[in-house]
């Protein structure tokens, strides 16, 4: 099926990386879509398997997404963002039947068009990153299927830095981070 991922900060890159190891090989259908206002990130998810990276600093990702896949939309949306705007993106992009996970944290309300939600019986999976779901990424891991040092864009902060690095990737246009 198709996947998308909004947003492609260090969680989207993940979900992106766990996505890929998914796809079993050989096929040819599935499809990863990145969503972001970041091209360097883009590029990143580019390296990391996403078939088709959309940047949506136009605000247009809705319509070529919906170009893309036919007017049908993608099965499963992951949402890395955490605005309501990003939220909004989501579920209009999914397709009938399909699903939304929301990774990102939301520090504000956001609208949920449920009649909409509703009538494409769509499933919406929320929560952060829970002991059930972290195993399945770190035997991934172990197993080989995902490369987690492809995730590591800069080794340039020490523990004790942490304060220093967090501003680093607060600034993450112009840090390429």
């Amino acid at each position: 099926g198709s996947i998308a991922v909004a947003g492609v900060g260090p969680i989207g890159l993940g979900a992106i990386t766990s996505a890929v190891a998914q796809i079993p090989a050989g096929d040819t259908k599935s499809r990863i879509f990145a969503i972001d206002k970041n091209e360097h990130r883009l590029e990143v998810a580019r390296k990391l398997g996403a078939a088709e990276t959309i940047n949506n600093s136009e605000g247009d990702a809705v319509e070529r997404i919906m170009e893309a896949t036919g007017g049908v939309g993608v099965d499963f949306v992951v949402e890395c963002i955490g605005t309501p705007s990003g939220w909004d993106l989501c579920q209009n992009i999914v397709a009938d039947g399909g699903e939304v996970t929301i990774l990102g944290v939301h520090g504000h309300p956001a609208t949920i068009n449920l009649q909409t939600l509703w009538q494409k019986n769509v499933s919406i999976h929320t929560g952060n990153v829970h002991g059930f779901t972290m195993t399945s990424f770190v035997d991934k891991i172990i197993d080989g299927r995902i490369d987690a040092a492809r995730l590591i864009s800069h080794r340039a902060y020490e523990l004790q830095n942490m304060e220093e690095a967090y501003e680093f990737f607060g600034n993450a246009i112009s840090s390429e981070s």
